[in-house]
């Protein structure tokens, strides 16, 4: 209750080559996927209020309405098994995506901007959430800290994983192919839903 929400959109646009070590700390090139983050929003609740669950989906349906396409739309709550009903009967790929069961969304979304492979535009809320998050060693999850928050940053970690896992599942044509897409071939939209 009071919580805010986190929405981020965004796709793949081309497959780029980046060097890499090993564990044996040999180097190596791999191909990666470089993201696009299209759009972020942090939505706040009315006062003493919780968001409205259909509100965020109008948000999304608003822009399969423009004409925008969709591969894949995720959540990262349990509570949020009505939405990704909803939007499956859209005929769009879903799945629950958790920041709290694992880093890895977060590790992937350090390492695309280490090794520049994400292209993002200047948000206060994201920025704000990304510099003062916080790694808790004891219980092994990314977090705030206390009276922080981290709505924008799960969703657009969320879109990030989702895009990468999902891309890993379509073949690719070599590096040369690779390096072009189909227009939204890849987009992907995550709303962060609030705890009840």
């Amino acid at each position: 209750s009071g919580d805010s929400s986190g929405i981020c959109i965004g796709h793949i646009d081309r497959w780029v080559e980046v060097l890499r070590r090993g564990t044996d700390g040999e180097k190596y090139t791999d191909l990666a996927p470089h993201y696009i983050i299209d759009f972020m929003l942090r939505i706040n609740p009315p006062i003493g209020e919780q968001i409205y669950m259909p509100d965020l989906r109008a948000i999304f349906y608003q822009f399969v309405e423009k004409g925008y396409s969709f591969r894949g739309f995720s959540c990262d709550q349990f509570q949020s098994a009505e939405t990704l009903q909803q939007v499956k009967r859209q005929g769009i790929t879903t799945k629950l995506i958790s920041m709290d069961e694992t880093t890895e969304p977060y590790e992937e979304l350090k390492s695309a901007f280490y090794e520049h492979r994400i292209e993002i535009y200047d948000y206060k809320p994201f920025i704000e959430e990304m510099t003062k998050l916080e790694y808790d060693r004891l219980n092994g999850k990314i977090d705030h800290p206390v009276a922080g928050s981290k709505d924008v940053s799960d969703a657009v970690a969320g879109v990030i994983w989702g895009l990468k896992t999902s891309s890993l599942k379509t073949p690719m044509e070599g590096v040369k192919g690779a390096n072009s897409m189909k227009d939204n071939e890849y987009n992907w939209v995550s709303p962060l839903i609030p705890a009840e």
